[in-house]
């Protein structure tokens, strides 16, 4: 069996695919398997797939009859068909330096207890142009994201996966095959967010690694999946995929023995529900609006202090238009 799995599920990015396969096979660390998945493309990737598929790492070449709509589905169809220990979600579009496997091979397995390791990403736009560092998804927060870290799970939830998505990149993950198992895989039916929601299920009762090194290139573009969960955080509405990860996330944790998390998931859900009742009020989309106020009431610690803080807020928007 080989120690890595790497799934490349791919739809319609056959400008990069050869860059991703290759930076892929040309790995430092050979230990691994290769399992491409497309996803019904359009473009010319099937041609660039089948050059690919005679080569003794590549274990898999599927080419689906019809688009599945979810990239979550092609990461669980990927799970199911690895045999390695570890998993690497080699998003198609990413590129990975060739010391990746290594380096996070070499991290995740100083503690036993490790479910998940993953390193810094660089941006990088779709002409491969390095534009910035994802550590500015970390600013503001109380881990310092320039070392090297090792935490419990838990406390890293706590502290900075409840308020955002600081695993930006499944490009950059590497996790254990068998606790995606114990966890129940990928939520298939949430847009938007089912990594981050999965992210926070691995750890919870395990040990999270963290690799400064800036070893993956997360490409971001127009038809990116950050790109489109980015437009739809601009209109209406725009927390309904955070609040609906989060309840969910909520509703997993009541079989567990996390009472202090599970409140603060609950305020979360409530801080959310609220700036979302803001924000639509002042669009002047009062109904939903106060629909979102309902709920936050609801999953809040201290509701009467919600309501008095937002007396002011509502009395002027509800009264000067």
């Amino acid at each position: 069996m080989p120690k890595v799995s790497v799934i490349i599920p791919n739809y319609n990015h056959s400008t990069y695919l050869k860059e991703r396969i290759d930076s892929v096979l040309n790995q430092t660390f050979q230990d691994f398997e290769v399992i491409i998945l497309d996803d019904f493309s359009t473009d010319n990737s099937r041609s660039i797939i089948d050059i690919y598929r005679n080569h003794p790492r590549i274990s898999h070449i599927i080419f689906n009859e019809t688009n599945s709509g979810s990239t979550f589905k092609q990461w669980n169809k990927g799970i199911g068909l690895a045999t390695g220990e570890w998993i690497w979600i080699a998003e198609s579009d990413d590129v990975a330096e060739n010391n990746f496997l290594e380096t996070l091979i070499n991290g995740v397995e100083r503690d036993k207890e490790t479910v998940l390791g993953y390193c810094q990403s660089l941006r990088m736009n779709k002409t491969g142009e390095i534009t910035g560092s994802w550590l500015t998804q970390t600013t503001g927060h109380d881990t310092d994201f320039s070392d090297e870290i090792f935490s419990s799970g838990e406390n890293f939830i706590r502290k900075d996966l409840i308020k955002q998505n600081v695993i930006p990149n499944a490009s950059a993950v590497l996790f254990k095959k068998n606790m995606a198992y114990l966890v129940n895989l990928v939520d298939e039916d949430i847009k938007y967010n089912s990594d981050w929601l999965f992210w926070m299920k691995l750890i919870l009762n395990s040990k999270i690694y963290f690799c400064p090194l800036p070893l993956n290139y997360f490409r971001y573009h127009e038809k990116s999946v950050i790109a489109s969960a980015k437009k739809q955080n601009s209109i209406p509405f725009r927390k309904k995929f955070d609040i609906l990860m989060m309840l969910r996330f909520l509703s997993y944790l009541k079989n567990t023995n996390h009472d202090n998390l599970t409140e603060i998931v609950r305020q979360r859900i409530s801080n959310l529900n609220e700036e979302e009742f803001k924000f639509l009020l002042q669009k002047k989309i009062k109904k939903k609006a106060f629909t979102y106020f309902i709920a936050a009431i609801k999953t809040s610690s201290s509701p009467f202090l919600l309501f008095k803080r937002n007396l002011k807020f509502t009395f002027k928007h509800l009264c000067f238009p």
